[in-house]
């Protein structure tokens, strides 16, 4: 039995016996393209909190970011102040208790 499998696959393929190609995986120039083509080409931004934080948040983001490359520490103490304070009032059940 073994010797006349060894014979039948040592014998030329026949004309519509070849099994069929694998699937192979595009080549990656080509895959990045299909994802491309895929993905939407505008997505609306959900209103959410955190769009609402980033607004309370951006007076003190721009403080920080106007201190410069070497502040002094008055500056710095007063930028910090001014954030804590901000805390406060932004989230109140932070603070209650």
């Amino acid at each position: 039995m073994r010797k006349q499998c060894l014979e039948q696959a040592a014998m030329p393929i026949g004309l519509g016996e070849a099994p069929d190609a694998p699937i192979l995986p595009p080549p990656p120039s080509e895959a990045i393209t299909e994802v491309a083509e895929q993905r939407p080409r505008h997505i609306p931004r959900a209103h959410s909190q955190v769009s609402k934080a980033d607004t309370r948040k951006r007076e003190y983001k721009i403080r920080r970011a106007a201190l410069g490359d070497n502040p002094t520490q008055e500056e710095i103490d007063a930028v910090v102040a001014y954030g804590l304070e901000q805390h406060q009032i932004n989230y109140p059940h932070l603070y209650s208790g």
